[in-house]
């Protein structure tokens, strides 16, 4: 793209540099220059924001991603406006509550992108969704109880009473409950992180066994094994579990682990196993018969 005026911009938290450029119709846009080392790392990042811009989220929109002779490079549209560092303090309460809803509500359709798939052990997806469902529900009561403090300062007109500040302190507890699911959702992540780099390494280790035998001696305590799952899993749910439950977790699981197509395997040389020592027994036995 070809500009005629390149404005540096000395704002914001990242290291890229950043300008005002604008071209020969006056149209005005944002280029932002990373260097050259950080190439995949900034094509990720726009290819993120283009599936956010898809969402209709109000942004700037990316233009174009390239390589020039500073470094990486990518341009996007401009948007005038004034930085919300300087413009919150001189909001009401009731106008930064407001915004701070909508604020919520664009991450929440931001969040809605999925993001990529991680194989997890069974126990450890019961955990996490158990835990995404929490902050999920809190969130919606913080959402929820945001609006209608907005709502009924609007309504009354004040917004330093009493009841104003029971609505700060009941806000304040909610976020510091968040926080703690926030860490708990950390030290789950690690654990998932350790669960998972222990299975790799259990799994390589049994690499170099006999098929047919770790099949038979997965037999052997599978049945003591889904046992003690089933019980884990009863008590995690409690009122809520049902049969229909453990079906889907040991379908999960068998997904998870890849254990189905490995056990098809085995099966199937145990089978040639157990025919080629059956046929020459059978033919002794039918020789003697005659």
């Amino acid at each position: 793209m070809n500009f005629l005026t390149k404005e540096p911009i000395n704002k914001g938290w990242s290291n890229d540099k950043k300008y005002c450029i604008t071209d020969k119709n006056g149209t005005q846009y944002l280029l932002r220059v990373s260097d050259l080392a950080e190439h995949d790392k900034k094509q990720s990042e726009f290819n993120m924001i283009k599936q956010v811009s898809a969402l209709g989220v109000p942004m700037c929109q990316p233009i174009e991603f390239g390589v020039c002779d500073e470094g990486v490079y990518s341009i996007q549209s401009w948007i005038d406006g004034a930085d919300a560092e300087e413009i919150i303090p001189t909001l009401s309460d009731t106008e930064q509550y407001v915004y701070g809803l909508e604020a919520g509500r664009i991450l929440r359709k931001i969040h809605s992108i999925p993001a990529p798939a991680k194989s997890l052990p069974a126990c450890q997806v019961f955990k996490h969704k158990e835990l995404a469902a929490k902050i999920a529900a809190l969130t919606e009561d913080l959402e929820e109880l945001r609006s209608e403090k907005a709502l009924l300062l609007q309504q009354f007109d004040y917004a330093e009473d009493a009841g104003a500040e029971t609505f700060r302190k009941d806000i304040a507890a909610l976020e510091s409950n968040l926080e703690k699911l926030d860490e708990q959702e950390q030290k789950c992540s690690a654990a998932l992180d350790a669960a998972l780099h222990e299975y790799a390494e259990v799994k390589s280790q049994a690499a170099g066994l006999d098929p047919v035998e770790l099949y038979e001696a997965r037999q052997a305590i599978r049945l003591g094994q889904e046992a003690a799952a089933n019980e884990k899993l009863e008590q995690v749910f409690g009122s809520k579990y049902s049969l229909l439950r453990w079906m889907d977790a040991k379908q999960a699981q068998i997904r998870l682990t890849n254990d189905s197509l490995e056990e098809y395997a085995a099966r199937q040389q145990a089978k040639q196993k157990y025919k080629s020592i059956s046929q020459p027994v059978r033919k002794r036995n039918h020789e003697q018969e005659r």
